[in-house]
C-alpha cells in the first residue's frame, strides 16, 4: 500500500481555518482572521515556518519562530510534525518541542508543554506522539516518548509521563486514568 502524500501547505492552513470558521476557506484568507483570532494566527505562525524549514530557510524560519513568541505566546518548535486542523485555544505560554507528532483535529488550550523529560535527550525519540482528536487541557504537560491515543482527552494541569490509551481521559500528577 503506497503512503498517503503529505498535506500541502495550502490544505493544512485551509483545514485550520475551517476548524476555527467551521467552514472551508482558502490560506490566504485566513491572514485577516488571524489578527482578530489569536489561535488562528498561531496556527499560520506555525504553519508558515514549518514551511520555510521544509524548504531550507532555518533561519527564517527561526526567526518566524520568535515572531510567534512574541506576538501570541506560542513556542512551537519548526521540526514538530502538526496534523491538520490543529486548534489552539488561547495559544499564550504553549510550548511543543521539535521531534512532538500531533495527529490531525487536536486542540491545544493554554500553557501546554510537549516536550522531553530530560533537557539532553535530542532523539524524535525522546518526544510524545499525540492522536487525532486529542484534546489537552490548560497548563498540562505531556513529556518524554509517549503515546497520547486517538480521542484522549487530558486534563488541565495534569503531568503526563506513561501512554494514554485511545478514547481515556486522564487527571492529575502524574495522570491516571479516571472514569
Amino acid at each position: 500500500m503506497p503512503a498517503a502524500a503529505e498535506p500541502t501547505f495550502g490544505a493544512l492552513v485551509s483545514s485550520d481555518v475551517a476548524r476555527y470558521t467551521g467552514r472551508p476557506g482558502r490560506w490566504w484568507t485566513a491572514i485577516p482572521r488571524g489578527f482578530s483570532r489569536p489561535g488562528l494566527w498561531a496556527t499560520l505562525v506555525v504553519r508558515a515556518q514549518q514551511r520555510l524549514r521544509a524548504r531550507g530557510h532555518v533561519r527564517a524560519a527561526s526567526m518566524l519562530r520568535g515572531i510567534g513568541v512574541v506576538t501570541v505566546g506560542v513556542d512551537v518548535d519548526a521540526g514538530a510534525q502538526i496534523g491538520p486542523g490543529v486548534w489552539f485555544e488561547h495559544p499564550v505560554g504553549v510550548v511543543i518541542g521539535s521531534g512532538v507528532v500531533l495527529g490531525s483535529g487536536v486542540s491545544v488550550a493554554q500553557g501546554v508543554t510537549l516536550g522531553v523529560r530530560h533537557s539532553l535527550a535530542t532523539s524524535a525519540a525522546d518526544f510524545p506522539v499525540v492522536g487525532d482528536g486529542v484534546f489537552i487541557g490548560a497548563r498540562a504537560s505531556v513529556l518524554g516518548a509517549v503515546t497520547v491515543g486517538d480521542g484522549a482527552v487530558v486534563a488541565a494541569h495534569s503531568l503526563v509521563l506513561d501512554d494514554v490509551a485511545p478514547g481515556a481521559t486522564v487527571m492529575g500528577t502524574p495522570a491516571r486514568p479516571v472514569g
